[in-house]
């Protein structure tokens, strides 16, 4: 009997529409369905059911109003439609992709369920947030450390173990990242980086413009980089106009573009015009999902980052993307050689180019997922996360998230670290965070 998948119910940046679109094409009975629109319009569910329809409908009313109870009223209404729903999906289909660690109930509790009925859950932790302590993730407070963020990050952190801990105990399989998954960890995960990250454009996007020009033809005209932050504090980009900036005057010729707000088309619009791109200064992983879509246009990207060479340990360098890694206090430099250096800019980003084409097409991203949809994958995927040592997060500088740490012990106790299970790792992250000026 063919195996009938379901992904969802939230979207990442088009990962998992692209996804579904992949396995599709490999031969999969698969559905996405989400819960809500991207707002960034990637594409959607490929098949959205009437209880959801309705369900998004008071969703998306609930923000149109400011009084507090017709806001809960709505809120109440989407919430009953979508668990109504939930018996007829876990009934229908024979296995379960859940991304960001979410699934089809508030709290992950269909997950028991779907494991009783023998049912095969795949939950995919790797896109960072959703199991990175919340102490080492810039994203949640946005540099501001003080009484309500510290608070904020001690209930977060509380959750996002919860959340780790529970998926865990009840799904058949578990895809994390090495340095954002490994905290809480209670045992081997597949490693994210050896499945790749599913990208489609539209067809009409994809043409000769976006390759490079020569150096004739772009001789005497600015070099054009932009950046697109959807967290500027977390990405770091005040560091990156700042390096623009001086680079600037030393008396390059630069063309800036800091990209917010737009569409997914949009932005692959200024992928194609630009030179290069500058992901982040932040990133603990190589090759972020901005990055992959730059390197489908040969584009080169600088992602900066504190650890980026230590996750060469635990990938082949069949898997390890080419883009231009750094340290984030060597962001000017990074984007200065770049700037000077047309042959290198080249060879990034044809590099680039061959590495999503071969080894992270949609279709071989897809081909891997369905080992793991079938329980054949290779042993070498999975990661031990006692083997991984990496303190200084993401999103942040090190001198935040050492200020962080040592505001949380402070007020809450070492146990609001929550890494109890890892005494090692607890005292590592103390040290960490003593050894700085208060």
């Amino acid at each position: 009997m063919c195996k009938r998948i379901f992904i969802g119910p939230h979207e990442i940046a088009g990962y998992y529409s692209n996804l579904t679109k992949a396995l599709v094409q490999i031969g999969v009975n698969c559905e996405f369905v989400t819960y809500s629109d991207h707002k960034f319009c990637y594409e959607g569910a490929n098949n959205r059911p009437i209880l959801l329809k309705l369900a998004l409908i008071f969703s998306k009313l609930k923000y149109k109003s400011n009084n507090y109870f017709i806001k809960s009223f709505y809120f109440l209404i989407s919430d009953f439609l979508r668990v109504i729903w939930s018996p007829y999906a876990i009934l229908k289909y024979d296995v379960f992709i859940f991304g960001f660690g979410r699934s089809l109930l508030r709290g992950n509790y269909d997950l028991p369920i779907i494991k009783l009925l023998g049912k095969r859950i795949i939950v995919n932790l790797s896109h960072g947030a959703e199991s990175r302590p919340s102490f080492l993730d810039g994203g949640y407070i946005n540099g501001k450390v003080n009484k309500h963020s510290v608070q904020l990050l001690r209930k977060i952190n509380a959750r996002n173990k919860r959340l780790v801990i529970f998926a865990f105990k009840y799904a058949s399989a578990i895809i994390g990242f090495p340095h954002s998954t490994y905290y809480f960890a209670s045992n081997h995960f597949i490693n994210s980086q050896h499945l790749g990250i599913p990208f489609y454009t539209p067809v009409n996007l994809l043409n000769s413009s976006s390759k490079y020009q020569s150096e004739d033809t772009k001789r005497n005209k600015p070099v054009y980089i932009i950046h697109c932050p959807s967290n500027p504090s977390a990405k770091g980009s005040n560091k990156i106009i700042e390096a623009i900036s001086k680079l600037k005057k030393k008396g390059y010729n630069i063309k800036f573009s800091l990209i917010s707000g737009k569409t997914n088309n949009e932005v692959i619009e200024e992928i194609k015009k630009c030179d290069f791109a500058v992901d982040q200064i932040y990133s603990d992983a190589p090759m972020p999902g901005f990055s992959t879509e730059c390197s489908w246009f040969s584009k080169p990207v600088i992602v900066g980052g504190y650890g980026l060479d230590k996750l060469k340990d635990y990938c082949s360098h069949e898997f390890w993307p080419p883009t231009k890694i750094c340290h984030p206090d060597s962001i000017t430099d990074a984007i200065e050689e770049l700037i000077v250096n047309v042959d290198l800019r080249l060879k990034i980003g044809s590099d680039s180019y061959e590495f999503v084409l071969k080894t992270w097409s949609p279709e071989n991203v897809a081909k891997r997922f369905l080992k793991i949809i079938n329980d054949d994958y290779p042993s070498e995927w999975l990661i031990d996360p006692s083997d991984i040592y990496y303190l200084e997060g993401a999103g942040q500088s090190i001198e935040l998230t050492k200020k962080v740490v040592y505001k949380m012990v402070k007020r809450y106790g070492l146990k609001s670290l929550q890494l109890s299970h890892r005494p090692e790792l607890e005292k590592a992250f103390m040290d960490f965070a003593y050894n700085q000026d208060k």
